[in-house]
C-alpha cells in the first residue's frame, strides 16, 4: 500500500524518520460544507455563488498553504541532515530550498 502524501510525496515514516511528526493543522472541512443556506430570490442567489466561490478559493488557498509549509518543514529538516553529512553540499542545498519556498510563495501569492 502506498502511504505516500499525493501533495507532498512524503509518507509518516519518511517525515518521521528525519524528525518531524504532521498533525493537521486545518480542519479540512469541504467548500460545500461551510457554505450557509441562502434564500431563493435572485439577487441573493448571485449573493451565494460569489460567497460559494471565495470559501472555495480560500479553502483551498489554506490547503496549498498547508502542504506548502509542510513541505518547507520536510525539505529544511533534510536539508540540515544533509549538509551535516556532507557539508561541501550545504550551499547547493540551501539553494535548492530556496527556491522551493520561493516558488512556493509566488504560488500561493498568485492563488
Amino acid at each position: 500500500m502506498n502511504d505516500r502524501n499525493p501533495f507532498n510525496g512524503f509518507s509518516d515514516r519518511d517525515l518521521n524518520d528525519v524528525g518531524i511528526s504532521i498533525t493537521p493543522a486545518l480542519s479540512l472541512t469541504t467548500p460545500e460544507s461551510v457554505s450557509p443556506n441562502w434564500t431563493s430570490t435572485r439577487g441573493s442567489s448571485e449573493l451565494a455563488k460569489r460567497a460559494d466561490n471565495q470559501i472555495t478559493h480560500e479553502h483551498y488557498r489554506a490547503l496549498l498553504t498547508q502542504t506548502a509549509m509542510t513541505n518547507i518543514a520536510a525539505l529544511t529538516t533534510l536539508e540540515s541532515k544533509l549538509s551535516t553529512a556532507v557539508p561541501y553540499a550545504e550551499e547547493r542545498l540551501r539553494m535548492i530550498v530556496d527556491a522551493y519556498v520561493i516558488s512556493a510563495a509566488r504560488k500561493i501569492g498568485r492563488w
